[in-house]
């Protein structure tokens, strides 16, 4: 088990042993955590940045020194930088998918080719409207999760709802 008091990351393993990890080059507000198997990634939300680390055979994070995966003046993620990374999650075809907060928005990373782009949100756009919500409002989105069908769910937390995005042909 991986988990990250906003510091460090901690490795929990079943014997109750754990091994604390602290990113070197983080800001120290690490939020989200997620795996693909053979690499940990960490969001970073004040650096912005998302890190990433490949696991030992043993579960263990090979160092203390993470690789920019998306983040830091656009890196990977297209023209937009990343502004306050929070939640993320990577789904069955190895894309990661940030929930970025301070864009409104949901950006796309392929782990292959370490291309992206923003797939849901209107970057930039913070207007809370009262009608019916559709995708493109998101306002602070905090948390991402992706069920076993790859349907994204969405903390939408300026709308109080939790969003499900079923429909993925264009995401």
């Amino acid at each position: 088990v991986y988990v990250s008091d906003g510091n460090s990351i901690y490795i929990i393993y079943p014997d109750k042993e754990f091994f604390p990890i602290t990113l070197n080059q983080s800001s120290g507000y690490l939020k989200g955590i997620t795996i693909d198997g053979g690499n940990i990634y960490c969001a970073d939300y004040e650096s912005p940045a998302v890190f990433e680390s490949p696991i030992g055979p043993t579960g263990y994070i090979a160092s203390d020194v993470f690789d920019i995966f998306a983040g830091f003046n656009s890196f990977n993620i297209g023209s937009t930088p990343l502004n306050n990374p929070n939640g993320i999650a990577i789904d069955s075809n190895k894309n990661l998918f940030i929930a970025d907060t301070g864009n409104n928005s949901i950006f796309k990373v392929s782990i292959d080719n370490n291309v992206g782009n923003t797939v849901l949100g209107v970057v930039g756009s913070f207007t809370k409207i009262n009608t019916a919500i559709d995708v493109s409002d998101l306002l602070n989105p905090e948390g991402i999760a992706i069920d076993t069908a790859n349907n994204l769910y969405i903390v939408d937390s300026g709308h109080n709802q939790i969003r499900k995005i079923t429909d993925r042909k264009s995401t």
